[in-house]
């Protein structure tokens, strides 16, 4: 995992080194890494609700290393920019100052820095309690990273959206009671509320930055003519993750299945669940 998170960056880096990279490459990279840094982001908060869903404990290992590249990318998204204005820090921070979509970016980065920098065991163990309710802060770095996403193309904000519906999804399976969190009816109602959120979203966003009628605008991500809108997509990642889950219930439950047996147990102890720790898992 470690090694496969750089490599998205990786290839147009080195074709921007030995000049290979086509068109514009500081801004390509630049588009590139804050892309990127977007879909680490979610991959970091969906890895709690895969390993909830999927009966997947170990999963929440590499969570870790995926906030770590997420702010990777964030950083050399900044990096990059710098790169663009000769590293001229003194215009770079008055601009940071005078431009609200540079200011709004500049906040998502430190909030990651500051989750990256506390990662470390060590920084667990100081903190202790206090070390979870600092971590909050994804949801604040993930908030205005996707906010600057829609101010950097506000005409074009197809890929702000899905990512920010997809977000919802994650708050929305956050702030369902824990026990409604694996049922099936309790997924496959989220799945039309986070479409229909983000259908709204962009519908708003167009309607203040641009001026198109919000009521068209959501009316287009409930119509296929125009092709597959945001609201689609966050609705079918959605009923993908409620129709898996009620799928591995029913083979979880069903006579005979081996997953009512994953250790591959004798029967008598898998009946009784092979003493106390072979119910960890359930």
């Amino acid at each position: 995992m470690l090694v496969l998170l750089p490599l998205p960056a990786l290839v147009p880096a080195v074709q921007w080194a030995i000049g290979r990279l086509a068109g514009h490459p500081a801004q390509t990279m630049l588009l590139l890494t804050g892309f990127w840094s977007d879909r680490l982001l979610l991959l970091t908060l969906a890895v709690t609700p895969v390993a909830a869903l999927f009966a997947l404990p170990r999963l929440v290992l590499v969570r870790r290393m995926v906030g770590l590249a997420a702010g990777g990318y964030a950083l050399a998204h900044l990096g990059i920019y710098a790169l663009q204005q000769g590293f001229a820090w003194g215009f770079i921070v008055t601009q940071m100052v005078r431009h609200p979509v540079l200011t709004i970016g500049t906040l998502s980065i430190l909030g990651m820095a500051a989750l990256a920098v506390t990662s470390t065991d060590g920084w667990v163990r100081r903190l202790g309690r206090a070390w979870k309710r600092l971590h909050l802060l994804i949801h604040p770095a993930t908030v205005l990273a996707l906010l600057h996403t829609f101010m950097e193309a506000p005409t074009s904000v197809d890929r702000a959206a899905t990512f920010s519906g997809l977000y919802l999804w994650l708050l929305g399976w956050r702030l369902l009671p824990r026990g409604l969190r694996r049922h099936p009816l309790a997924l496959f109602l989220l799945a039309p509320a986070a479409a229909a959120l983000t259908a709204g979203l962009e519908a708003g966003w167009y309607a203040i930055a641009t001026g198109i009628p919000a009521g068209r605008v959501f009316a287009a991500n409930f119509s296929l003519i125009a092709g597959l809108r945001p609201a689609h997509w966050v609705g079918l990642v959605a009923l993908a993750a409620a129709a898996a889950t009620t799928i591995r219930r029913m083979m979880t439950r069903a006579p005979g299945s081996g997953m009512n047996n994953p250790a591959g147990l004798p029967p008598k102890l898998a009946a009784t669940g092979g003493g106390r720790r072979g119910s960890a898992g359930n």
